[in-house]
């Protein structure tokens, strides 16, 4: 019997107070930590995010689905498929959390919510929160294809590199869709797939040090993000909780993305990603130089880029 090769989602949940979940209505102080106040001052972000114009291209995200009865999602536009039966059963945890980041509830600063509320996301659940095969990421790419969106968004990686999944990727950027994936938490010497492909914008995460959170391959990181404690949705349908790891990252940059691409539509994901690096803070970390997401830069090279007369 042919052994199937499983994708692991990269990320690691922190519980702030013992025996679980923090209840949004005991939790109290969101401004002085995960996206609130200094992470968004740290990437030059506070006066632009959460983002309050309507966003145009279609998001899908990849992952385990989205707890759509959660209260902080009420508002949001939210679209679902489903790859198959199997992935029909998850609990929906990790799709929740980094969807959350994206679209939920509240303005970002006097109540939490996420980076570009008023977008329009298709959640293509896929797998189940203990991982999923490489056949069922590219039957959901797939379905991000057909969809005709602009950005995927895809918070877990593999450590196999396929002629399979290699293809759809390509696919899929030859089709002018921004690809956003998570480096793995766990390694500095493994490539995560698709994150570590050419074309694919590889996230890594950060802490509000500005310091990298877990050990990684730095060579196949592109950009790195606040990806620490970041408060948002759970597959609980009446609370938020922290949420820690490249994967909690990952939807930051796609927010930032998405945001490029309202405010230029010209721009091809070849521009988005010379333009995110480009514009990004320069840090040198053990001999290594990374590159810290600077919005205001980024959205500053994006509005002159490719534009019509």
């Amino acid at each position: 019997m042919k052994k199937k090769k499983y994708l692991y989602i990269a990320i690691t949940i922190s519980i702030i107070l013992t025996g679980g979940f923090i209840s949004y209505k005991k939790y109290t102080n969101y401004l002085d930590s995960g996206l609130y106040g200094k992470p968004l001052k740290q990437i030059n972000a506070y006066d632009i995010l959460p983002y309050d114009k309507k966003i145009t291209p279609k998001v899908a995200v990849i992952d385990t689905g989205v707890k759509l009865d959660n209260t902080f999602l009420e508002k949001s536009n939210i679209k679902q498929e489903f790859t198959d039966q199997i992935s029909q059963s998850s609990q929906k945890g990790h799709g929740t959390m980094v969807t959350g980041i994206l679209t939920s509830n509240g303005n970002g600063h006097s109540n939490p919510g996420g980076l570009i509320p008023k977008s329009n996301i298709l959640s293509i659940q896929t797998g189940t929160d203990l991982g999923m095969t490489s056949k069922q990421l590219i039957q959901a790419i797939n379905i991000a294809i057909d969809n005709n969106v602009k950005i995927i968004n895809i918070s877990l990686g593999t450590t196999k590199d396929t002629p399979e999944l290699q293809t759809i990727i390509k696919k899929a950027l030859e089709k002018g869709i921004t690809i956003v994936a998570s480096a793995g938490n766990d390694s500095n010497s493994i490539n995560y797939y698709p994150a570590a492909y050419d074309g694919v914008i590889s996230v890594g995460s950060i802490n509000d040090k500005k310091e990298i959170s877990n050990s990684l391959n730095l060579s196949n990181i592109n950009i790195f993000a606040p990806g620490e404690k970041l408060l948002t949705t759970t597959a609980n349908d009446k609370e938020q909780d922290y949420f820690t790891g490249n994967s909690a990252a990952t939807p930051v940059i796609t927010s930032i993305v998405a945001i490029m691409i309202n405010e230029n539509p010209n721009l091809t994901n070849s521009d988005i990603k010379s333009i995110l690096i480009s514009s990004a803070d320069t840090k040198i970390y053990k001999n290594n130089e990374i590159k810290i997401v600077n919005l205001k830069n980024a959205l500053k090279k994006a509005s002159v880029e490719n534009k019509k007369d």
